[in-house]
């Protein structure tokens, strides 16, 4: 970390690199089980070492080893180029371009041999040919030239190809992480052009905050390397935000119909205790125990029963995208008090009552209304004035949703 900077860029620095850091050390595990991922890894944990070296404690650390100034400021900007370099390589890798990845195997011993060179062999002879660098890295023009022009052809590249390659992967959590390695490759490009310019024209007050845009790369970086994992958070959270809010609608068709379900839950929340990568499963149970059930009280509600909804969720003026699930809602309801009284419409044709089957994220979502509408007023309601008088488990208390059921007939599934 560079002395001299403001608190907030030297803040900032510091939990930027304490980002990437972190990000390296979580998917390290999951590195050792996909070798596809130890390229990108790789690339990422020499970034993280290269600004490490730069926290404060780490440089006194290392500043009392046996290893001089200029060895380590030189190490790290060796670091920091093979970084750039491998993760330039990731992406032609994984846009399949052959000849580019030939081209950066090619350029990077040669870029590496000339820095060691500059920095060993030729020192600045006056103070003008010297340029401001850090407590004893090299300060040849020619150095820096050398190493901010190859970071920024790196990070250039870099942008372009992930910009071409990340609207063309089929793979979205591919698509999004080279979309966020190329907005990093943006930032630290920025970054290099403002330390190439500087070697022109003083920077003044605007040189202090060129690190900002350095942390910003690395907190791109970090986050893109944890795309796979943020999305599965995503996915979870969805998954548990579904059993939570499927239940007050479950929880009634399956006391209609008890059969159907294949496990029971008496509270609403204990499915959320197994494990996350078990929660889609159940999402998926649930959909399909809930059409099962709704298919089988086709029987007690008609045509009749499916007018009388329509007209009760026109006259309390519902939106057009609210009115349909509210409908639903309406005929199950009915449905289900008229299942629990063994009262069958007779003579009537069913009102063909069902869920949408299109995607099962569609029909999910689609469920998640008619599990809303269920619980609202404008469906009570229709029951109360229109309906069957029999209560509706979903509006007593959470608890056991089958009532006293012989545990055995309770957990007979149909065969599917």
């Amino acid at each position: 970390m560079q002395p001299g900077l403001p608190t907030c860029v030297a803040g900032f620095q510091a939990v930027s690199t304490a980002l990437l850091i972190a990000a390296v050390l979580w998917r390290l595990p999951s590195v050792l089980r996909r070798p596809q991922e130890r390229l990108l890894w790789g690339t990422m944990a020499l970034t993280a070492v290269s600004m490490a070296m730069d926290l404060p404690p780490i440089a006194r650390l290392l500043s009392d080893g046996p290893a001089s100034m200029r060895t380590l400021a030189v190490t790290k900007n060796v670091i920091g180029v093979l970084s750039a370099c491998g993760v330039l390589y990731f992406v032609a890798a994984s846009g399949g371009n052959r000849r580019f990845k030939r081209a950066v195997l090619f350029a990077v011993p040669f870029v590496l041999a000339a820095m060691v060179l500059i920095a060993y062999g030729v020192d600045a002879p006056d103070a003008e040919a010297a340029v401001p660098a850090p407590a004893g890295a090299p300060r040849t023009v020619g150095y820096w030239l050398l190493l901010g022009s190859t970071h920024l052809a790196a990070d250039a590249s870099c942008a372009v190809m992930c910009r071409r390659y990340a609207g063309r992967s089929v793979d979205r959590s591919l698509s999004v992480s080279l979309a966020l390695f190329g907005c990093g490759a943006v930032c630290a490009g920025l970054y290099w052009a403002g330390r190439l310019l500087g070697l022109l024209t003083p920077l003044g007050e605007a040189g202090r905050y060129l690190p900002i845009a350095w942390g910003l790369h690395a907190v791109l970086r970090a986050a893109a390397l944890l795309v796979r994992d943020l999305a599965a958070v995503g996915r979870a959270a969805s998954d548990a935000r579904a059993i939570w809010l499927l239940w007050p609608l479950w929880r009634a068709l399956v006391a209609a119909v008890p059969h159907v379900a294949l496990k029971r839950y008496r509270l609403r929340g204990t499915e959320l205790l197994c494990a996350p990568s078990h929660w889609r499963y159940l999402v998926y149970r649930k959909v399909i125990e809930t059409r099962d059930a709704i298919l089988v009280l086709q029987d007690y509600a008609g045509h009749a029963t499916l007018e009388r909804a329509r007209g009760h969720v026109a006259a309390a003026g519902l939106p057009a995208r609210a009115a349909r699930p509210a409908v639903l809602a309406c005929v199950i309801r009915e449905a289900c008090a008229a299942k629990r009284a063994n009262l069958r419409e007779g003579g009537q044709e069913s009102a063909a009552i069902e869920v949408d089957r299109g995607e099962l994220a569609a029909e999910i979502d689609f469920l998640l209304e008619v599990a809303e509408a269920y619980t609202s007023a404008c469906v009570k309601s229709f029951v109360k004035t229109f309906g069957t008088s029999v209560d509706d488990p979903a509006d007593a208390p959470a608890g056991p949703p089958f009532g006293r059921q012989p545990r055995s007939k309770a957990l007979r599934s149909p065969s599917r």
